[in-house]
């Protein structure tokens, strides 16, 4: 687009926060379109680990005991080396957590 004669070039720095402007104004407006799916995005793994956390709990803690002793740890909470592995695909990122324990 040609910018009349008597306007003055813009600054690099102005020009450089113009993009950035609206770069965000393009950022907000995709987290507007689609706040539905990125919530679920976000949450879907956190119930994930939540519900397997429960059946694993289930297993383990019920009288009598649903699991044979080979698959009992005490090394993992619930007591059973299966927690490692239903958790593992919806685990969050290392350092984080979904409970706010």
């Amino acid at each position: 687009m040609l910018r009349p004669a008597d306007r003055p070039p813009r600054s690099s720095q102005k020009a450089g926060l113009l993009r950035v402007l609206k770069a965000l104004a393009a950022v907000a407006r995709y987290c507007g379109r689609n706040a539905g799916s990125l919530f679920l995005l976000v949450w879907f793994p956190c119930l994930m680990v939540a519900a397997s956390q429960i059946v694993l709990d289930w297993l383990t803690l019920s009288f009598p005991l649903k699991l044979p002793a080979w698959l009992l740890s005490q090394s993992f909470n619930p007591p059973t080396w299966l927690t490692a592995v239903a958790q593992t695909p919806w685990a969050p990122w290392p350092g984080r957590s979904c409970s706010p324990t």
